[in-house]
């Protein structure tokens, strides 16, 4: 399909501006996508201001972080004869609500996820917040996902391309924001899109980074200038022995990675099954023992069943009176599993407690874990725990810091 023709087609497919629905707040990034979303808006008579979020200051290596992303919006915004481009300095709420809870995960070895966060506690609430303020009846994103109107209300939607599909990143967004905004690109495919874009004759710029703090520089460089990476033993899953120790380096890789490991006994690739922190009572150092397998059809890197807290509030009370089989997806671009999905509570709290039917590949302990029924998005939780088979305490270095 032309470019041409695919513009037409999403115009068609965009709701047409009404009376108390014509005035549109556009979140413009810089990149390729918000730009391209921001033409369609303006093509279908929407009246469109643009909003530009700052974040982060610039970042440890003297790199601009926002800035660049800034004058490309803004260049957009002239292209596009925008009526207001406003710029919203979030790097307090940013660095609160965001970037210190994504630290303190890390810090105790879970693996989050900043996007989500950032999607449901800055962004999507800066954008309904001011739509509001400035008397704008709707505001709009370039992410790739759609809103889907049923007899219960709105709901979020997969985005038509399989592989850009954002709605994953979307999950936890509130369902207030949800009933205010417009997905212009929810039924396009990324590529349709860079072609819309050089036909229009906009910039062509990469999409914009989504942790911008972390830049080039690989995690741990980046997560060493904030945390101080415990040390540890690293110990062989089937039998408890320990294969070497390891300076920090590893205290922040995930369930499931690879990494690099030689020695004596090690004959094959190797990945982390568990990560172990703990107190060492003597000198109050913090442990981090990390577990490892060899072969990546391991049967410790599978489980069948996944346990989630912190249950998102856009998941609906139907799903959490009664139990029922979904479609869970474990990360972005991860391929759907069914399982059967029920709520339970614990120690006060409610959890979701999740039995695939098959076993599935293991995530790490607090990342998103999000609910579909067919392409609609039913909320979710982040990881808790899963049933992967524990080994009995492995020797050496665990057992001297547990009681």
């Amino acid at each position: 399909m032309s470019a041409k023709k695919a513009f037409e087609g999403v115009l068609k497919l965009l709701p047409e501006p009404s009376s108390g629905r014509s005035n549109v707040l556009l979140g413009l990034s810089g990149g390729v996508d918000s730009a391209v979303a921001g033409k369609l808006l303006v093509e279908k008579g929407y009246q469109v201001n643009a909003a530009f979020l700052k974040v982060w200051n610039e970042d440890k290596d003297g790199a601009p972080c926002d800035e660049e992303e800034e004058r490309r919006a803004r260049q957009v915004a002239i292209e596009l004869k925008l009526h207001d481009f406003s710029v919203y300095n979030r790097v307090t709420e940013y660095w609160n609500s965001v970037f210190t809870p994504f630290l303190d995960d890390y810090r105790t070895g879970k693996t989050p996820n900043a996007d989500l966060a950032c999607n449901r506690d800055i962004k999507f609430t800066l954008l309904s917040d001011e739509s509001v303020k400035k008397k704008n009846d709707l505001f709009a994103t370039g992410h790739y996902a759609r809103i889907l109107t049923r007899r219960d209300g709105i709901h979020l939607a997969r985005g038509s391309d399989p592989v850009k599909d954002q709605s994953y990143f979307l999950s936890s967004v509130r369902k207030s924001a949800l009933e205010k905004v417009l997905f212009p690109l929810g039924t396009l495919h990324k590529e349709q899109t860079r072609k819309i874009s050089k036909w229009l004759g906009l910039p062509n710029w990469k999409s914009s980074r989504g942790m911008c703090f972390v830049g080039k520089r690989p995690m741990l460089s980046f997560l060493s200038q904030y945390l101080v990476p415990a040390p540890g033993s690293v110990l062989y899953y089937d039998d408890g022995r320990v294969l070497s120790t390891h300076q920090g380096e590893f205290h922040f890789h995930t369930v499931g990675q690879r990494i690099g490991l030689a020695g004596p006994g090690v004959n094959e690739r190797t990945f982390i099954v568990e990560k172990r922190l703990y107190v060492e009572p003597g000198t109050k150092q913090t442990v981090c023992d990390v577990v490892v397998c060899q072969g990546g059809n391991h049967p410790a890197l599978f489980c069948k069943q996944m346990v989630c807290d912190r249950i998102f509030e856009s998941t609906p009370q139907s799903l959490l009176e009664s139990s029922m089989t979904l479609t869970v997806q474990t990360g972005h671009g991860a391929e759907p599993q069914t399982a059967r999905v029920e709520l339970f509570h614990e120690d006060g709290e409610a959890r979701l407690k999740l039995r695939f039917q098959k076993p599935i590949r293991r995530s790490a302990p607090g990342q998103a874990i999000v609910l579909y029924g067919a392409d609609l998005c039913v909320g979710g939780g982040y990881l808790l725990s899963d049933d992967y088979e524990r080994k009995t305490e492995s020797v050496g270095l665990l057992q001297q810091g547990e009681s």
